[in-house]
């Protein structure tokens, strides 16, 4: 595991790590590190090390270590340390060729191949890692160092399986009591489903570990949470349990430890015991800001956030000088979390502060301050800080940002395109690159700046949806399937992804994925539950028909309050709409019955009784069920949306204001959003329907629908054919998501525009 926080690497308790030099040498060389440099040692070696030892890694340190490796090109140690500080500093992509210039020098090609390793590990690349430690054990072979890095890294793809134990019985070979070879071996039986051998071979390291005096806490604490893990693997709940209590009485401050517990414990539901272990390595590491934004994020989640602020504010006064920048800024982040967005200014301003005063300058905390200026509006103020920025990197990727927020996309684009060449496996920097392709209407470019930040990093963004909902619009149910699927449910969807996942699924007619969605939706609660069971409903209607997908709905208690939210019932809805199909009208007043003696008069039952009557034409009895809805709950979305619908021929004004109500009680009515950009264009009121359109559009990008509007709206304002031209391409484009009615109408269009 790569630690970053030294406050976690295993020290004792009450350790102190010297981040500056000697009180001497810090007076003599007041100001720049080339004055640093001048009263320290002669040798440019020794010269590299004196300059990583100043403290924690900022612009001066590689600006001071690229002066000296200009001075002396052909000292590999400057190199290694060199590429080093860009890796501490998050320039990943730029310390590559340092590190493999450094890798040839057989004095530091373990330490050299060891970042690089960790490196790519960071951003699970095992395989670049594989590669390139295998390109140094050429040279090498029988280097039990790298012999061991390379099985970890093959152990921990878990693609590379026999590789790695390959790898670790030759490290063994070599070195039969090399207790570190035998991590590697353990994990890569585990991932081979081996487990009576990775048994044998966890008792087979216990015995090592108990005929070594000297073994460390470290690999002991590690044997003993292998233990709890194999015993939670193999399906041995109970003992896990036992062990995973026992370690932690043993080895309460091992790190490994603490995260595997965290894990363990959460999978099981016990929270609170999780976030006890984390507490108690706080109480080991104080100055840990890792266990604090931990613990903040959990109790931010459990609706206590000024425990989380106190626990951060305590971590900026704790925190070692070379520290208490980051500490800052871990509290900038919770500030931004909470929306507290003055606060969290103030914190990152502070960070900034801090660096700038130790003459520490931070092209990362400046990246961070310059972000939370562009999500306040203070542009100008973002501009001013992105030119102080060392790092070109981060400076275009803020100009990015500006010019995005300030709707000039192609700006963005021109600016992201710049700070790819720099920082290439960002996704973030995609996933943002895609939201201004789309607005300039490039959606292929778009979809690929997706595929980018999915290969970088599936999880980090909403990607996968993103561009699902694009195939999805397209017609390209398959990809669609692929992208969301892709390394699912390992790598879990957000709410809106798997709700997504289940109406594909469904109209693909995965079974098995569709009740895997479902069980996963469900413990995220009865509302995302039943608007996955509704959805599915609907997908499966259309391709299996309406019988088929009554009992799929049913058998998920789409007829059942305790399966769906009692505000929004949509998986009954669901249920009634297709009873209804069927000219089931008995079946859905059963339905509506049952879920009524459970809820009485809820908004829910009532705005539901009001969809079955405006289904069965009875528009004055439905308004009446939509207003008693109302009166229980005035921001019941489905009965606003149902009066805004009974109310568009005859009052359209109130149409629109049903509907604009309906969206901000629920952001992803569309049919309601869609329908006010309509009947405002139809009232003439063009300007505000292309700033309602606008807005939509931010959301539904890939709307055919919405699409359709762009094209009507266009013509209205008698915009260039041009312009129509491209419009109306969209919509084609994207016509698998409109209505029949929408397709035709885009075909009439089509051929008018064709003459």
């Amino acid at each position: 595991m790569l630690i970053t926080d030294p406050h976690r690497a295993g020290m004792p308790r009450g350790a102190r790590i010297w981040l500056i030099p000697p009180v001497s040498c810090l007076l003599l060389c007041l100001g720049s590190g080339l004055m640093l440099l001048a009263c320290g040692p002669t040798d440019p070696t020794e010269q590299a090390k004196a300059i990583m030892a100043r403290g924690p890694v900022n612009d001066q340190t590689i600006e001071d270590l690229r002066t000296l490796i200009a001075e002396y090109p052909d000292e590999n140690a400057i190199h290694f340390l060199y590429g080093k500080a860009l890796s501490m500093s998050g320039e990943i992509s730029l310390s590559e060729w340092a590190l493999r210039r450094a890798a040839k020098d057989p004095e530091w090609r373990v330490k050299a191949a060891g970042q690089l390793a960790n490196n790519a590990a960071r951003s699970g690349n095992y395989e670049t890692t594989l590669h390139f430690v295998s390109e140094v054990l050429e040279e090498d072979p029988d280097n039990v160092e790298l012999l061991i890095l390379r099985a970890k890294a093959a152990a921990a793809s878990r693609i590379f399986s026999d590789e790695a134990l390959a790898d670790a019985d030759r490290a063994l070979e070599l070195e039969p009591t090399n207790a570190d070879a035998m991590e590697p071996r353990i994990l890569a039986l585990l991932n081979l489903e081996r487990y009576e051998e990775a048994g044998e071979e966890i008792e087979r390291l216990g015995e090592m570990i108990d005929a070594d005096a000297e073994a460390s806490d470290a690999i002991r604490g590690w044997h003993c949470t292998t233990t709890a893990l194999y015993a939670s693997d193999s399906g041995e709940e109970a003992l896990a349990l036992e062990r995973f209590e026992e370690c932690l009485d043993q080895f309460p401050d091992n790190a490994n430890l603490i995260t595997s517990a965290v894990s363990f414990f959460d999978q099981r539901g016990e929270l609170v015991r999780s976030t006890e272990i984390i507490e108690t390595g706080l109480d080991f590491y104080p100055e840990s800001l890792d266990y604090r934004r931990q613990l903040a994020v959990r109790l931010s989640a459990a609706a206590e956030p000024e425990r989380a602020e106190q626990i951060l504010i305590e971590g900026t006064e704790v925190a070692d000088e070379g520290y208490a920048p980051l500490a800052w800024q871990i509290l900038g982040k919770h500030y931004q979390g909470e929306e507290q967005h003055e606060l969290a200014l103030e914190a990152f301003r502070t960070s900034v502060e801090l660096t700038q005063e130790a003459d520490t300058p931070n092209s990362q905390y400046l990246f961070d301050y310059a972000d939370a200026l562009i999500l306040g509006g203070e542009y100008d103020k973002a501009s001013e800080v992105a030119a102080q920025m060392t790092l070109p990197a981060h400076r275009y990727m803020t100009l990015a940002r500006i010019a995005q927020e300030t709707g000039q996309h192609d700006e963005a684009l021109r600016q992201f395109e710049r700070a790819f060449r720099l920082w290439p496996d960002n996704p973030w920097a995609r996933y943002a690159a895609a939201l201004s392709a789309e607005q300039i209407g490039d959606f292929d470019a778009a979809a690929d700046y997706y595929r980018y930040a999915i290969r970088i990093d599936p999880g980090t963004t909403d990607a996968r949806v993103r561009l699902a909902r694009m195939l999805l619009a397209e017609g390209d149910l398959a990809n669609a399937l692929h992208f969301l699927a892709l390394k699912w449910p390992a790598i879990p969807l957000d709410p809106e992804g798997e709700i997504l996942l289940a109406g594909v699924s469904a109209r693909m007619n995965q079974a098995s994925v569709l009740e895997q969605v479902l069980m996963a939706s469900s413990k995220r609660g009865r509302l995302p539950f039943g608007r996955a069971n509704a959805t599915a409903g609907q997908a499966m209607m259309d391709v299996v028909g309406a019988p088929i997908a009554i009992e799929w709905v049913r058998r998920y208690g789409g007829d059942r309050i305790d399966s769906q939210s009692g505000e929004r019932l949509e998986a009954a809805r669901t249920l009634i709409g297709l009873h209804h199909a069927l000219g089931e009208s008995e079946a859905a007043q059963k339905e509506i019955a049952a879920i009524e003696g459970q809820l009485g008069n809820s908004s829910g039952a009532l705005a539901l009784r009001g969809y079955w009557l405006e289904l069965q034409g009875e528009s004055e009895a439905a308004r009446a069920a939509y207003q008693s809805a109302l009166e229980a709950n005035p921001s019941q979305p489905d009965a606003l949306a149902g009066l805004g619908r009974l109310s568009q021929a005859e009052a359209p004004a109130d149409a629109i204001d049903f509907f604009n109500r309906a969206v901000a009680a629920d952001p992803e009515m569309l049919p309601a959003a869609s329908a006010v950009i309509r009947l405002l264009r139809e009232q003439d009121q063009l300007v505000e329907a292309q700033n309602k359109l606008d807005i939509a559009l931010i959301r539904w990008p890939y709307s055919g629908t919405l699409a359709l509007e762009q094209v009507e709206l266009a013509r209205s304002t008698e915009q260039s054919p041009e312009r129509v031209t491209q419009l109306l391409g969209k919509a084609r484009r994207f016509s698998a998501a409109a209505t029949p009615a929408e397709v035709e109408r885009i075909k009439v269009l089509l051929g008018q525009n064709a003459s």
